[in-house]
Protein backbone atom coordinates (compact mmCIF):
# COMPACT_ATOMS: atom_id res chain seq x y z
CA UNK A 1 0.00 0.00 0.00
CA UNK A 2 1.20 3.46 -1.22
CA UNK A 3 2.03 5.52 1.39
CA UNK A 4 -0.16 8.64 2.22
CA UNK A 5 0.08 12.19 4.16
CA UNK A 6 -2.04 12.78 6.78
CA UNK A 7 -4.93 14.73 5.98
CA UNK A 8 -4.72 14.13 2.06
CA UNK A 9 -7.32 12.67 0.21
CA UNK A 10 -6.31 9.58 -1.72
CA UNK A 11 -6.84 9.89 -5.46
CA UNK A 12 -10.22 7.51 -5.71
CA UNK A 13 -11.51 9.30 -2.65
CA UNK A 14 -11.06 12.57 -4.70
CA UNK A 15 -12.53 11.05 -7.35
CA UNK A 16 -15.29 9.95 -5.64
CA UNK A 17 -16.31 13.07 -4.19
CA UNK A 18 -15.99 14.58 -7.62
CA UNK A 19 -18.50 11.67 -9.39
CA UNK A 20 -20.86 12.50 -5.99
CA UNK A 21 -20.61 16.34 -7.42
CA UNK A 22 -21.54 14.90 -10.30
CA UNK A 23 -18.37 15.77 -12.26
CA UNK A 24 -16.43 13.90 -15.07
CA UNK A 25 -13.45 11.75 -14.75
CA UNK A 26 -12.73 12.45 -18.98
CA UNK A 27 -11.40 14.65 -21.40
CA UNK A 28 -14.20 16.84 -21.56
CA UNK A 29 -14.67 19.82 -19.12
CA UNK A 30 -16.76 20.04 -16.70
CA UNK A 31 -17.79 23.52 -15.20
CA UNK A 32 -18.75 24.45 -11.51
CA UNK A 33 -18.87 28.00 -9.83
CA UNK A 34 -16.84 27.37 -6.39
CA UNK A 35 -15.44 30.08 -4.07
CA UNK A 36 -11.44 30.47 -3.69
CA UNK A 37 -10.70 30.49 -0.26
CA UNK A 38 -7.17 29.81 -0.12
CA UNK A 39 -3.83 30.44 -2.16
CA UNK A 40 -1.03 27.84 -2.20
CA UNK A 41 1.40 29.29 -4.46
CA UNK A 42 1.22 31.23 -7.87
CA UNK A 43 -0.62 28.88 -9.58
CA UNK A 44 -2.37 26.54 -7.15
CA UNK A 45 -5.48 27.47 -5.09
CA UNK A 46 -8.11 25.90 -3.10
CA UNK A 47 -11.84 26.44 -3.68
CA UNK A 48 -15.12 25.52 -1.43
CA UNK A 49 -18.15 24.15 -3.72
CA UNK A 50 -21.74 24.12 -3.36
CA UNK A 51 -21.66 21.15 -0.61
CA UNK A 52 -18.77 23.16 1.67
CA UNK A 53 -15.89 20.79 0.14
CA UNK A 54 -12.76 21.95 0.23
CA UNK A 55 -10.48 20.90 -2.64
CA UNK A 56 -7.45 21.84 -4.00
CA UNK A 57 -7.03 23.54 -7.76
CA UNK A 58 -3.87 23.55 -10.11
CA UNK A 59 -4.34 26.56 -12.68
CA UNK A 60 -3.54 24.77 -16.35
CA UNK A 61 -1.76 26.26 -18.57
CA UNK A 62 0.97 27.87 -16.37
CA UNK A 63 3.84 27.06 -13.95
CA UNK A 64 4.43 29.68 -11.38
CA UNK A 65 7.60 30.03 -8.89
CA UNK A 66 8.18 27.80 -6.50
CA UNK A 67 7.60 29.42 -2.77
CA UNK A 68 11.37 29.20 -1.81
CA UNK A 69 12.37 30.72 -5.55
CA UNK A 70 12.73 34.10 -6.05
CA UNK A 71 8.95 36.09 -7.19
CA UNK A 72 7.50 32.51 -5.33
CA UNK A 73 5.73 34.95 -2.75
CA UNK A 74 5.14 37.57 -5.66
CA UNK A 75 3.52 35.29 -7.54
CA UNK A 76 1.15 34.07 -4.34
CA UNK A 77 0.37 37.21 -3.56
CA UNK A 78 -0.43 38.04 -7.11
CA UNK A 79 -2.62 35.20 -7.22
CA UNK A 80 -4.40 35.74 -4.40
CA UNK A 81 -5.58 39.57 -5.65
CA UNK A 82 -7.06 37.62 -7.96
CA UNK A 83 -8.94 35.13 -6.98
CA UNK A 84 -9.10 34.86 -2.95
CA UNK A 85 -12.48 35.50 -1.79
CA UNK A 86 -13.83 35.51 -4.93
CA UNK A 87 -15.98 32.93 -7.01
CA UNK A 88 -14.96 31.57 -10.09
CA UNK A 89 -15.75 29.64 -12.71
CA UNK A 90 -13.89 26.25 -12.43
CA UNK A 91 -13.05 24.39 -15.93
CA UNK A 92 -11.81 21.08 -14.66
CA UNK A 93 -10.57 18.42 -16.66
CA UNK A 94 -8.84 15.67 -15.48
CA UNK A 95 -7.19 15.33 -12.05
CA UNK A 96 -2.72 15.64 -12.00
CA UNK A 97 -0.89 13.10 -10.23
CA UNK A 98 -1.28 14.76 -6.38
CA UNK A 99 -5.42 14.31 -7.25
CA UNK A 100 -5.56 18.25 -7.58
CA UNK A 101 -7.96 19.46 -9.74
CA UNK A 102 -6.68 20.77 -12.90
CA UNK A 103 -8.80 23.56 -14.49
CA UNK A 104 -9.02 26.90 -16.21
CA UNK A 105 -10.25 29.17 -13.80
CA UNK A 106 -12.26 32.09 -14.58
CA UNK A 107 -12.82 35.15 -12.15
CA UNK A 108 -14.93 37.95 -13.13
CA UNK A 109 -14.60 36.57 -17.05
CA UNK A 110 -10.63 36.59 -16.58
CA UNK A 111 -8.82 33.32 -17.22
CA UNK A 112 -6.58 33.76 -14.30
CA UNK A 113 -3.85 31.88 -15.49
CA UNK A 114 -3.44 34.47 -18.54
CA UNK A 115 -3.89 37.58 -15.94
CA UNK A 116 -0.76 35.51 -14.09
CA UNK A 117 1.29 35.54 -17.46
CA UNK A 118 0.56 38.80 -17.99
CA UNK A 119 2.10 40.13 -15.17
CA UNK A 120 5.00 38.04 -15.62
CA UNK A 121 3.94 36.19 -12.02
CA UNK A 122 4.69 32.65 -14.50
CA UNK A 123 5.78 30.23 -17.31
CA UNK A 124 3.26 29.55 -19.94
CA UNK A 125 3.55 25.21 -19.72
CA UNK A 126 4.12 24.34 -23.02
CA UNK A 127 5.10 20.77 -21.90
CA UNK A 128 1.34 19.22 -21.73
CA UNK A 129 0.03 20.49 -25.18
CA UNK A 130 -3.05 18.43 -24.81
CA UNK A 131 -3.63 20.42 -21.87
CA UNK A 132 -5.11 22.99 -23.98
CA UNK A 133 -6.35 24.09 -27.81
CA UNK A 134 -4.34 25.60 -30.37
CA UNK A 135 -6.56 29.50 -29.62
CA UNK A 136 -5.88 28.86 -25.64
CA UNK A 137 -1.69 28.12 -26.13
CA UNK A 138 -1.65 31.41 -28.09
CA UNK A 139 -3.10 33.29 -25.85
CA UNK A 140 -1.30 32.37 -23.38
CA UNK A 141 1.89 32.64 -25.51
CA UNK A 142 1.22 35.99 -26.58
CA UNK A 143 0.78 37.23 -22.43
CA UNK A 144 3.59 35.29 -21.66
CA UNK A 145 5.61 37.03 -24.34
CA UNK A 146 4.05 40.48 -23.47
CA UNK A 147 5.40 40.17 -19.73
CA UNK A 148 8.72 39.07 -21.13
CA UNK A 149 9.09 42.31 -23.63
CA UNK A 150 8.02 44.10 -20.61
CA UNK A 151 10.33 42.81 -18.04
CA UNK A 152 7.58 41.96 -16.04
CA UNK A 153 7.93 39.84 -12.73
CA UNK A 154 10.04 36.43 -13.33
CA UNK A 155 11.57 38.53 -16.25
CA UNK A 156 13.29 41.41 -14.25
CA UNK A 157 16.31 38.72 -14.25
CA UNK A 158 17.26 35.23 -15.25
CA UNK A 159 14.60 33.36 -13.11
CA UNK A 160 15.02 29.68 -13.18
CA UNK A 161 12.31 27.66 -14.13
CA UNK A 162 10.28 26.06 -11.30
CA UNK A 163 10.33 22.84 -13.11
CA UNK A 164 14.18 22.91 -13.24
CA UNK A 165 13.96 24.44 -9.45
CA UNK A 166 11.85 21.27 -8.49
CA UNK A 167 14.37 19.13 -10.50
CA UNK A 168 17.91 20.66 -8.57
CA UNK A 169 15.88 20.53 -5.06
CA UNK A 170 14.58 16.89 -5.37
CA UNK A 171 14.58 15.49 -1.81
CA UNK A 172 15.27 18.94 -0.50
CA UNK A 173 12.85 19.69 2.13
Amino acid sequence: MAHQRAGRPTLRALAGALLGLGWCLCAQAEAVYARVVKIYDGDTLAIVDGMSRELRVRLSGIDAPERAQPFGAASRKSLAELARGKTALIEYYKLDKYGRLVARVRVDGRDISVEQLRRGMAWHRVSVPLDQSAQEALLYGQAEQEARSRRLGIWQENAVPPWKFREANKGVH
